[in-house]
């Protein structure tokens, strides 16, 4: 999408805010970065830039020769406030990485293996006050602590009343040991619409209440205890999508294997 070719091996490439490729004249980030045009991939070092304020850099780091990222990785807000900083391994998050929010306050402090959270993981509120301390093992996890967003604390060295946020839902339960127990609901006002029981933290049986009636099960559990892992909007740039299907410039753009096309050719 009019993006250009530097010598061998280098290219400058536009996205909009959503690392869609996009018309200069729309773009937000200006990427300047090592790029393999025959296996469309990136590889080496790279740079994105505000296009409106070229001193901030929006994002930096390194792909490997397989074009996956790998080591470090710093990204940024358009007010030049930090996103995220960290490693990558094999194109996974991997070690420790500190999430923020855009107004500078950690969102989360918290490790990874292989694109997974595993280990002791600390998540914030917005407003900076701590949220939940986790310790999380394959694919479960302890509440070790939690606090709600006035700073009162309401799980103490695993032991507490727990609430939930989860797909829209809101559960609220206990947590002993830092593991669910006895009965957890999700409630609108005073309805309650759901209900599971945990016994040691394994799930026992569940009831779902709506317009067709109450639903017994006792398959799985419905609640996810573990937290969501973040995609940074600059793991969307090697996927080279094109903004919708006419973009900016009104001209329709079209992908054939590895070359995108207009009338003419402008990018392979």
């Amino acid at each position: 999408m009019h993006s250009k070719l530097i010598g061998k091996d280098s290219a400058k490439i536009f996205y909009n805010k959503f690392y869609d490729l996009i018309e200069p004249d729309c773009a937000a980030i200006v990427r300047y970065a090592h790029f393999d045009s025959a296996q469309m991939r990136f590889n080496g070092g790279f740079r994105d830039l505000l296009k409106v304020d070229t001193t901030i850099i929006l994002a930096e780091g390194n792909y490997s020769s397989n074009g996956l990222k790998n080591g470090e990785f710093v990204t940024r807000y358009v007010n030049g406030n930090l996103q995220a900083k960290g490693y990558y391994k094999n194109g996974n998050f991997y070690g420790g990485w500190v999430f923020y929010w855009p107004n500078g306050h950690i969102d989360q402090q918290t490790n990874f293996i292989n694109g997974y959270y595993d280990g002791d993981c600390m998540f914030y509120y917005e407003n900076g006050r701590p949220n939940t301390h986790m310790k999380i093992r394959g694919y479960s996890c302890e509440i070790l602590d939690a606090w709600n967003e006035e700073g009162v604390k309401i799980v103490n060295s695993g032991n507490g009343d727990y609430t939930l946020y989860d797909r829209g839902l809101t559960w609220q339960g206990k947590v002993v040991n830092g593991i669910p127990e006895g009965i957890w609901a999700f409630q609108v006002s005073d309805a309650v619409y759901g209900s599971e029981l945990f016994e040691k933290g394994k799930f026992v049986k569940g009831l779902n209440h709506n317009i067709l009636g109450n639903q017994d099960y006792n398959d799985k559990s419905r609640i996810n205890f573990m937290p969501h892992v973040p995609e940074l909007d600059v793991s969307k740039a090697n996927r080279f999508t094109i903004f919708h299907d006419s973009p900016c410039d009104t001209t329709k753009y079209v992908r054939e294997g590895n070359v995108i096309r207009s009338h003419l050719k402008i990018f392979d």
